[in-house]
């Protein structure tokens, strides 16, 4: 099932040079269009065994949350180079910057918020971007926070708004409590980390002078944002209620990179564990949800891995995180194949064969600690 987008636009602006009396100047530039959307929030129907595990449980933690609102501030885009599994090298110039010069001023709803023609507001319709030579980038980058507020150690203020069941009750974000049992949701704080966000390009695509390049993010936020009720998740990037014993916590969603204009459209499917390993700690893990992103060509562009429900007492998180991209997806007719870089460059399979039919069963996981997790299917 395809979902429907809530698009975000960031202007399909095209970025050019200045007139310039040197022609030779202007033969060092090129032309851009740079565009952010969004696949859209989608929470789903809790399945019959994690609907009971999320009555009976003590501690639990849910990322299957319904948010309605997640602004975050967008310092810089570009496109990057030298691929070392967990940054990259070379930078292409931003493609966007900024125009605030504070956090603030950079907040971008990734959900719903329809932000037209921001570069041209910002750079009067026209903004300078030279390539002295041609250069090939195999990434792309999306900086949080504004120029001058990021690095080592710095963080920003997410506003939220969200809502999601724990055990049989449904919680909302509220601006004066933090959560609330009580609706509607309101927009809150939630501290995060200032970082980037650097995903693979499908297709490597060279940059020359005189060229024009179109490219398009696609954010995804869904599992970015988890309920919790364990003391051992709630942390400085929670907002929590008065009790400080139920909140809301959360991570940057991932921004997916491709230069092919046009639509993009994404599948998603629940994973259930049904075969784990027998030892402790392991004995078994969170169900998840797998989304994929596809270009308007019907290429697979990006992809990501989301626990679903996480009862601490006796379930971990896969792969030790919540939330989790991957940078290659190798798409058929007929299955899915989730890949991760390595520090060397390479590309670990992750999930093998993954069927694109409405059911699967027999699907093979790697936790990246030399063990296999097997689970069924179910294409929403």
């Amino acid at each position: 099932m395809l979902r429907s987008h809530v698009r975000v636009m960031l202007g399909f602006v095209a970025i050019i040079g200045f007139a310039c009396q040197d022609d030779q100047e202007d033969k060092k530039k090129i032309t851009v269009s740079t565009s952010l959307r969004s696949t859209g929030n989608l929470a789903i129907e809790p399945t019959e065994s994690s609907f009971r595990l999320l009555q009976t449980s003590g501690f639990i933690a849910n990322s299957n949350v319904t948010v309605t609102a997640f602004e975050i501030p967008i310092g810089r885009i570009n496109l990057t180079a030298g691929d070392t599994g967990s940054g990259y090298t070379e930078a292409s110039p931003n493609f966007y910057t900024c125009p605030g010069t504070t956090n603030d001023d950079c907040m971008v709803d990734v959900i719903n918020t329809s932000i037209e023609d921001l570069l041209a507001d910002y750079v009067s319709g026209a903004l300078s971007v030279e390539f002295p030579e041609a250069k090939t980038y195999t990434g792309t980058s999306v900086e949080l926070c504004a120029e001058g507020q990021g690095g080592e150690g710095t963080s920003f203020q997410a506003r939220i708004t969200a809502s999601a069941i724990l055990g049989d009750t449904t919680y909302y974000t509220n601006a004066t409590t933090g959560v609330s049992v009580t609706g509607p949701a309101e927009a809150t704080e939630i501290t995060m980390a200032c970082m980037g966000r650097n995903t693979d390009l499908v297709n490597p695509v060279e940059i020359a002078p005189e060229t024009a390049v179109d490219l398009t993010f696609w954010a995804e936020p869904a599992g970015a944002v988890l309920i919790t009720n364990d003391p051992v998740y709630i942390n400085a990037n929670c907002t929590s209620d008065t009790a400080g014993t139920v909140a809301f916590c959360a991570t940057s969603p991932f921004f997916f990179g491709t230069t092919v204009a046009g639509d993009a459209s994404s599948e998603d499917y629940l994973l259930e564990v049904t075969t784990t390993p027998s030892t402790a700690p392991n004995a078994s893990y969170a169900d998840m949800l797998a989304t994929v992103v596809f270009n308007a060509d019907g290429v697979a562009f990006g992809g990501s891995l989301k626990q679903v429900y996480t009862n601490a007492a006796n379930q971990r998180k896969l792969m030790h995180g919540p939330l989790f991209s991957f940078d290659a997806i190798e798409a058929t007719d007929d299955s899915l194949t989730f890949k991760y870089g390595q520090e060397d460059g390479s590309k670990m399979t992750i999930i093998d064969s993954l069927p694109r039919s409405a059911t699967g069963t027999g699907i093979t996981i790697s936790e990246l600690v030399d063990e296999t997790v097997e689970l069924s299917s179910t294409k929403l």
